[in-house]
């Protein structure tokens, strides 16, 4: 019964995904909660502005740039994705609405967009 194997499947994976995901999170927090008092004490040498916390943060800020970057390329495929952008940006910005809500309505307008348009 190919069926029940697929279900079985189904139900099995989702767990250990989870843990793969948010597990190394929290080891990374363990360990950081240690190292970070000393590199707070540490600070800047003689003769140089930046401390090692500053090169980090700057590291942190390049990454998440290059990541909304590739997520940008990869998700803003046609005309309809421009516009949900460009309407959830006014939103969020232009207003004080939690940005929840544009998430929401642009998850639900897009689940109807594709099942109305046979998908992309």
């Amino acid at each position: 019964m190919p069926g029940v194997h697929s279900r079985t499947c189904a139900l099995a994976l989702p767990r250990p995904s989870t843990v793969a995901i948010f597990v190394p999170s929290f080891v990374f927090v363990a360990l950081l909660s240690r190292i970070l008092p000393f590199a707070k004490e540490s600070g800047a040498p003689p003769g140089q502005p930046w401390s090692a916390l500053d090169w980090i943060n700057a590291a942190s800020l390049g990454l998440m740039g290059a990541v909304t970057y590739q997520l940008a390329v990869a998700s803003i495929i046609d005309p309809f994705t421009i516009a949900t952008l460009l309407v959830a940006a006014a939103v969020v910005f232009r207003t004080k609405v939690n940005a929840i809500w544009p998430m929401l309505v642009g998850g639900v307008a897009g689940a109807l967009y594709r099942l109305t348009s046979g998908g992309y």
